[in-house]
């Protein structure tokens, strides 16, 4: 597709604390979607960390997380993301 962006990603931390921020996020209504996925909502609502990578989640985590202000990101990670989301970029 012209005009597309492919980011490769090489997960460095566990899953659960990549989406910790983001889950905050979605706490305070900040993240919309616009349309319905029942699949990608599936995945969210009933992943626990100790079941496998649901591919999804981890895409919306992933691009969530790029799309994100890395200073709020910070912020809802206790002041200081401490390593868990550098080398996403």
């Amino acid at each position: 597709m012209p005009g597309s962006k492919l980011l490769e990603v090489n997960a460095k931390v566990g899953k659960r604390l990549r989406a910790e921020p983001v889950a905050q996020l979605y706490e305070q209504q900040r993240v919309h979607h616009v349309g319905h996925f029942p699949d990608l909502e599936g995945q969210m609502v009933t992943w626990v960390a100790t079941m496998d990578s649901p591919d999804r989640m981890d895409a919306a985590v992933h691009g969530l997380t790029e799309l994100a202000d890395p200073d709020q990101l910070a912020a809802l990670a206790g002041g200081s993301l401490d390593g868990r989301l550098t080398g996403r970029r």
